[in-house]
């Protein structure tokens, strides 16, 4: 009788970002990079996903600089990132995203545009305690 094939529970498969040599493109609302989805078009924002105890480049969130070129030609006007790790979502405007980002060239995953997370908002998130304003939108 022979074995059947048993599944490595210790060790978890690391996914791997496209190579900087594959193009960008838009199919439907999704952004594929070599096939695999790296961000999304929904209701005028760029949105994506991220691990920060990963994917980080010195305290910054790099987006390859093909996909903010196709945000910029569907005319987005906000990023929203949701780091897996903790669950929490960022924000910035589209515009301030381009005009404090900085040139980030991978030697394997290709020109990058980065931003510190410093200069993002942190969004609620559900379950987040929430401060009501007597005069209006607390965050303006």
């Amino acid at each position: 009788m022979t074995p059947l094939p048993t599944q490595n529970s210790t060790r978890r498969r690391q996914k791997k970002a496209p190579p900087g040599d594959l193009p960008a493109v838009l199919k439907g609302d999704l952004i594929l990079r070599g096939g695999r989805h790296v961000a999304a078009i929904r209701k005028g924002a760029l949105t994506r996903s991220f691990d920060s105890t990963r994917e980080l480049f010195r305290g910054s969130l790099c987006f390859h600089v093909d996909v903010v070129a196709i945000a910029k030609a569907q005319g987005v006007r906000f990023i929203v990132a949701t780091d897996r790790a903790t669950g929490r979502r960022y924000a910035v405007r589209f515009a301030d995203f381009e005009r404090g980002a900085w040139l980030y060239s991978h030697p394997v995953f290709g020109d990058q545009l980065a931003l510190d997370l410093s200069h993002w908002r942190r969004l609620a998130s559900v379950g987040d305690p929430v401060q009501v304003s007597m005069f209006g939108d607390p965050s303006r």
